[in-house]
């Protein structure tokens, strides 16, 4: 009965429509440019993106998924698109509105490279290196939350397409493999070894090298505990085998980030701490990197740059800050064939919404963690994933209480 009151009560704390749900934000943010007949599509999934003006060929791409109940323009605000147009790559930004806006990780027949979702996005990709010009040795994949589990499912099924990710507060790949096992895993992660989370990924990924992993998560996540991030680094290091023993620690402001290398020095994974940081994707306003909204975090670390830089499309040159672009892309409701999107290329979008606090969630007070923004509508918003889970098993529940 305690967890059927608590979860009740998850569900009716809100007031905050945006905040939970994503709706009303697209008229706010940047315009992407809409690309359908990509494929037979069977994850029903809507596929937009950012391309610079001039972009040629053999550009690479990175593939962005957003968070529960976020949309693709609202993620569109963490900085790539920014990053896009000052280094000449293009953004891939899968949206899904099934299951509350969540891409579906944590069921077993998704984690799979035949999974409905997975092939959607698999066949974007496809798309895009055939009408847009895009490298296929060059082909990268990040996401907050849900779309950071997702990550991890696109990266063990498919190292062949996508040779690096980062993943923003996400899970180890199959740490669940139905609904309510993800609500377990979200706050509470099995403490597994390294060699069996290394063995889901290796029953699933063929032959092709392992991918490089960067690996996000605040320390005060209340929505995915922070032990995830632990276990992701056990997982993802014996994937690439190499040991536990990080081979270089260093501070970029709240962050602590270590470095796991091979014999050659190569970092293969790495993971970002960040100190009192809640749930979300960490950005850095003032320096020209993203807006902040809820799950968008400005706590002054860019985490999109430091993942290029991960990836290989960005150089640390101008010290991990993108360079301000005020361009938007048009809107384009063409089939998606042929030459690239028209448009001054990519700049973060002004206006949205409240920053978020550090600590549990988003307040309407303004900022805890990070930034100093306005907050929103001075209620308590509850991580739509969190939402969507919570409430399969309050379903669950009552279905068993009627029988």
């Amino acid at each position: 009965m305690r967890h059927v009151c608590i979860i009740t009560a998850l569900l009716f704390i809100t007031g905050c429509g945006p905040e939970l749900t994503g709706e009303g934000w697209s008229s706010q943010h940047e315009a992407l440019t809409a690309v359908t007949g990509f494929g037979t599509n069977p994850g029903g999934l809507s596929l937009f993106i950012h391309q610079p003006a001039g972009l040629g060929a053999n550009a690479p791409l990175v593939v962005a998924l957003h968070g529960c109940g976020q949309t693709a323009d609202v993620y569109a605000t963490t900085g790539w698109n920014t990053l896009a147009t000052q280094h000449r790559f293009l953004v891939a930004y899968p949206q899904t509105t099934a299951n509350s806006a969540c891409f579906d990780w944590f069921t077993a027949n998704q984690q799979t490279r035949s999974g409905p979702q997975v092939t959607s996005i698999l066949q974007m990709v496809q798309h895009l290196v055939t009408t847009r010009g895009v490298d296929p040795s060059r082909v990268y994949v990040t996401g907050l939350s849900a779309g950071g589990a997702m990550t991890g499912v696109l990266l063990a099924v498919a190292p062949d397409v996508f040779s690096r990710g980062a993943v923003m507060a996400g899970l180890p790949f199959a740490c669940a493999t139905t609904q309510l096992q993800g609500l377990t895993c979200m706050s509470s992660p099995a403490d597994q070894t390294p060699a069996q989370w290394g063995a889901l990924v290796r029953a699933v990924a063929g032959s092709s090298p392992a991918p490089r992993v960067s690996l996000w998560h605040g320390t005060s996540d209340t929505t995915v505990r922070p032990g995830n991030l632990q276990e992701q680094v056990d997982q993802w290091t014996d994937v690439n085998g190499v040991d536990l023993t990080a081979d270089a620690t260093s501070t970029v402001g709240i962050a602590t980030r270590r470095e796991f290398r091979n014999a050659a020095g190569v970092t293969l994974v790495e993971s970002w701490s960040l100190a009192g940081m809640s749930h979300g994707t960490a950005i850095d306003a003032a320096r020209g990197c993203g807006t902040p909204s809820p799950f968008i975090l400005d706590v002054s670390v860019c985490s999109s740059r430091y993942a290029a830089e991960f990836f290989g499309i960005a150089s640390a040159s101008d010290g991990g800050v993108p360079v301000p672009d005020a361009g938007v892309i048009t809107p384009d409701a063409g089939t998606g064939g042929g030459g690239g999107a028209t448009g001054a290329g990519g700049g973060t979008a002004t206006g949205g919404g409240s920053a978020t606090g550090g600590g549990n969630g988003t307040t309407g007070g303004g900022g805890g963690g990070g930034g100093d923004a306005p907050g929103g509508c001075g209620c308590t918003s509850i991580e739509p994933m969190a939402l969507f889970l919570g409430s399969f098993l309050l379903r669950r529940r009552a279905q068993r209480a009627i029988k």
